[in-house]
Parts: structure tokens; sequence; C-alpha cells
């Protein structure tokens, strides 16, 4: 029996399935976020510290790339400075098909209080929980989302 009398297309498939591959996870790759920026700026009229994140390259518009994951926002304050995180933004809990209300919870998950290195300053990691699952609207590159806001304490 000759196995190309049954699959006479098998050379052409060969060679058409690495392409269609190639091509399937090019449109993947292109098709999220590569570059973020962070910034902090003080608010006038609230008197609070507003995070943001700025997305630099890329987009995101499927669930699971607009899913948060596991993220670290450093802060640096003087020695001694005590501040909370005053209100929350983005990304919102069961976001998936953009009907969340509820936002994300960040937390201080860490401290480094005047280190050695550098004992005028007091350093903050700032987390996202992931539990629900969080997710951001559509991100396409230039777009600044507030993500929470930073009160000092008196």
């Amino acid at each position: 029996m000759n196995i190309k009398f049954y699959f006479p297309y098998f050379s052409i498939l060969k060679k058409a399935i690495p392409c269609l591959i190639f091509l399937y996870y090019s449109t993947l790759s292109s098709a999220q976020i590569t570059s973020v920026k962070y910034s902090l700026k003080y608010n006038v009229e609230t008197d609070v510290f507003d995070g943001y994140l700025i997305i630099a390259g890329g987009s995101a518009t499927s669930a699971p790339q607009r899913t948060q994951f596991n993220a670290v926002y450093s802060i640096v304050v003087p020695t001694g400075t005590k501040f909370h995180i005053s209100e929350r933004y983005m990304p919102l809990q069961s976001n998936q098909n953009y009907a969340g209300t509820v936002p994300c919870e960040w937390k201080i998950a860490t401290s480094v209080l005047s280190p050695e290195a550098k004992p005028t300053s007091d350093f903050y990691a700032i987390v996202p929980t992931l539990a629900p699952a969080s997710h951001y609207d559509n991100l396409n590159q230039g777009d600044t989302i507030k993500l929470f806001s930073i009160k000092m304490d008196t």
C-alpha cells in the first residue's frame, strides 16, 4: 500500500503547519503589553499622591492579557514618613467581561526602614492582591491608568 496515495498533501502540510504556528504566536505576541512605566503624582485638589500605570508599548484586549498578575510598585520616602493607601481604582475585580465595579486591593507588602545604604529613606513595596482575579479594561500604548491613591498620615 502506498502511503502517499492516502496522504497526497502531506508534504504541503509539513511545510504549512510550522508557518501557521508561527503566524498564530506572532499575533499573540503583538497583542500584549511590551513596556510599562509607573508614575506617582501629587494631586493638589485631594491632597493625595496618585499612583499610575503608563502603557509605553503594546496593547491588551483579551481577558487573559488584561488580567493583573503579580507586580510590585516601589516607593521611597523620607525616614519616618507614614502613609496609607486611601483609595483604589484599577484593575477591577471580576472585570473579564467589562462588568467589574470593585477595585483590586493594593496593599503595603513589605518595608525596609532606613537601611544602612540609605539611612535617610524608607522603602515600601505595594502589591495587588491576586484573588479574586482582577482585570483592566482594554489597554493601548499611551494609556495612563490610575491604580491607587496614597494619603500621608499626619
